[in-house]
């Protein structure tokens, strides 16, 4: 990592907000308000299950701003990008990471093998979603304080489409897998 890496505005917002949260609002840990990273990727959070978020500074600037945000599955796929940006972040969260690992999941199996899977926008059309939502508030204590925070300390308001966010960014992004690919490769086989 570059040594004065230029952070998104509303993350600080974020990490301060986790950090006196109480209790849940969605199914993440934060891994450490100081960012683990590596050249290209810096690791910030942590889902129940144990796979990981991040940013992916594939352009390797000093801004971490406009940087896509990935997902580095604990069962090894699907690996992904999953937002285009943190503030598109913050606005499917309230979905819940289970959501994420749906939408990516699906995508990624449809993509493959498309005779096998339907397609996922067939699946999360916009009242189906709605069934997350309810899930993440009946779970999380802290749910609607995050939603309150979340409209009213970054002026961001939840996706009413939050498919077709994740959907742009795998749409527009598409290198990610074979990044993580030869990370592997290079780490455990040459």
């Amino acid at each position: 990592m570059p040594k004065k890496m230029i952070l998104p505005d509303n993350f600080a917002k974020f990490c301060d907000f986790y950090k006196k949260s109480k209790d849940s609002f969605a199914d993440l840990e934060l891994i450490n308000s100081e960012l683990k990273t590596n050249k290209q990727i810096s690791l910030f959070a942590r889902t129940g299950d144990g796979s990981l978020i991040g940013f992916w500074n594939h352009n390797k600037d000093n801004s971490l701003e406009n940087c896509p945000l990935i997902w580095i599955d604990s069962e090894g796929e699907p690996n992904s990008v999953i937002t285009k940006n943190f503030d598109d972040f913050l606005r499917i969260l309230p979905y819940d990471t289970g959501f994420i690992y749906d939408v990516i999941s699906s995508y990624t199996n449809f993509k493959a093998y498309p005779d096998l899977f339907s397609d996922p926008a067939d699946d999360f059309e916009i009242n189906s979603v709605k069934s997350y939502v309810d899930l993440a508030n009946k779970h999380h204590k802290n749910y609607k304080k995050f939603i309150h925070w979340l409209e009213n300390d970054t002026n961001l308001e939840v996706s009413s489409n939050p498919y077709k966010i994740i959907l742009a960014a795998l749409e527009s992004i598409r290198v990610f897998n074979h990044t993580i690919d030869e990370c592997y490769k290079r780490k455990y086989i040459d």
